[in-house]
């Protein structure tokens, strides 16, 4: 699976990411894909982002919940991990996540000193049950305590893509979108609303959220938009 990942290199329909980037005070953006092609459509545009990596590790970029920094406008969470995401323990017997470019077998620290790979595969998450034991602890902890905090300061979500099958993530998007009246879900999806609504987690929601003007459908994929399919939901 990793090796399958790591082949999408190019970003292909991502450029609403950027434009919204660009037009919006403050950007989150929560993801749960494994790959690099988000980061990559970032830096291709020349937009500053924050990943969670920022501390210069010798070779590697170590986890130093890099979203905080003041000043930043974008950031990235990758909820479910990455494929450059790696456990490292460094000479003093620490274990670190860090992220990686070149070959994670052979990272040093910023004296020289090989940094010891405690896991040959990269840190994400697959499966249902088994990822959900995942999001209290370790680095996907983090991700998902930034999801709360983060979703605290926005009035809208903006979704596409997703299957609505995470239970972790239905609830805190349920707590959220209880926590105000002002709250709304935006939902990409080019297709049948009845396909969203026989997901289990709609099942006795969407009707409450849609007369309570918290929920509405967009008809395009995320690759199909511009800013101005956005206007009306800023507005």
């Amino acid at each position: 699976m990793f090796h399958e990942i790591v082949k999408a290199r190019q970003p292909v329909g991502l450029d609403t990411i950027s434009a919204l980037a660009g037009a919006t005070e403050e950007l989150d953006i929560f993801s749960l894909n494994h790959d690099l092609l988000i980061e990559r459509e970032l830096g291709q545009r020349g937009i500053a982002f924050a990943d969670g990596f920022g501390e210069r590790w010798g070779d590697a970029l170590r986890f130093n919940w890099s979203w905080n920094k003041p000043g930043t406008k974008v950031r990235l969470f990758k909820l479910h991990g990455s494929i450059d995401w790696y456990l490292f323990r460094s000479k003093q017997n620490v274990d670190q996540f860090a992220k990686v470019k070149a070959d994670p077998d052979h990272c040093r620290d910023e004296n020289g000193n090989r940094l010891s790979l405690l896991q040959p595969q990269p840190r994400f998450l697959t499966g249902t049950i088994v990822k959900e034991q995942s999001y209290g602890i370790t680095v996907t902890g983090e991700c998902f305590t930034e999801l709360r905090k983060r979703l605290t300061t926005h009035r809208v979500l903006i979704c596409c893509g997703y299957g609505w099958g995470d239970k972790g993530i239905n609830v805190r998007i349920n707590q959220w979108l209880r926590d105000a009246p002002e709250n709304k879900l935006v939902i990409l999806h080019k297709g049948s609303t009845d396909e969203l609504k026989a997901k289990r987690f709609w099942f006795f929601k969407w009707h409450d959220y849609e007369h309570a003007n918290k929920l509405s459908v967009l008809p395009k994929w995320l690759s199909e938009c511009t800013l101005l399919d956005f206007e009306p939901v800023f507005a």
